[in-house]
């Protein structure tokens, strides 16, 4: 190597670099495999995963593309209802749950209303799971409530769904 030149202009460094880079990232996912195959996850499972996924998604959205703007007991409007549903996610993302928030958006709510946020909520991905598809509002309820504030909220989506 030449006086002053710099090692990044080598090009067997550079081959060196992404060599190992390929190695580590082929390492990574034999690991994932791996991981998942000692937890008991086929590739079968994770098709029957997706495809409960995708029939929960299309229900969604034919309730989505089939509700009238105002049903005369729907008193929000998709948007607000999206809204609703992201002020939902804020509220049990993160560390902590701040209840007071989730029942001052679900409080008063008519049954269209709430299946509308519902809706609007879909299949989100928590900060802390690092595989699938997400959760619906129910699961994050049952991931995040404790019981008493997990039987408020049974109580007041009762006509919705059971979770």
């Amino acid at each position: 190597m030449k006086k002053g030149a710099s090692i990044w202009t080598n090009p067997w460094v550079l081959l060196g670099i992404a060599l190992i880079a390929l190695i580590a990232l082929s390492f990574r996912t034999s690991m994932f495999r791996r991981i998942k195959k000692a937890l008991g996850f086929t590739d079968a499972d994770r098709e029957l995963e997706l495809e409960q996924i995708n029939q929960q998604n299309q229900l969604i959205e034919d309730y989505l593309n089939n509700i009238p703007e105002h049903d005369g007991q729907l008193t929000i409007s998709h948007g607000e209802a999206k809204s609703l549903a992201d002020a939902l996610e804020e509220a049990m993302g993160g560390a902590g749950t701040d209840f007071e928030a989730i029942k001052q958006i679900i409080d008063d709510r008519s049954t269209s209303d709430l299946k509308l946020i519902y809706a609007s909520f879909g299949h989100r991905k928590p900060s802390w799971q690092f595989w699938g598809d997400g959760e619906n509002l129910f699961q994050w309820f049952l991931d995040d409530l404790d019981s008493t504030e997990l039987a408020y909220a049974r109580e007041v989506f009762k006509d919705v769904g059971e979770f």
